[in-house]
């Protein structure tokens, strides 16, 4: 800990120590790989409705109802995660291509 910590109650000290944000990073390569893919596919969607919104079909993401065509990795990727959530609209299906 560095000179702040030396004037603080243990009981602090104690909670600045569990606080996770403050352990180190342990690489997991799956966990990166998995996100590496929900990021790129968000980057094609969003790009997609940026074109949508040039066009003036849409005026934001949230008047979209994207339909994500995608392989077994972005499906596997994405299991469990909320489509619509993370690609900021007001739905979104996604369909094995």
């Amino acid at each position: 800990m560095n000179k702040i910590t030396n004037h603080m109650p243990t009981a602090e000290l104690q909670a600045i120590d569990a606080a996770h944000h403050m352990h180190p990073f342990t690489a997991n390569d799956e966990l990166a790989a998995k996100w590496a893919n929900v990021r790129r596919l968000r980057r094609v969607v969003t790009g997609a409705l940026e074109i949508e919104r040039q066009e003036k079909r849409i005026g934001s993401s949230l008047q979209a109802d994207p339909v994500v065509h995608a392989d077994d990795g972005y499906i596997q990727a994405l299991e469990g995660l909320d489509l619509a959530e993370l690609m900021i609209t007001s739905a979104a299906t996604l369909t094995k291509d």
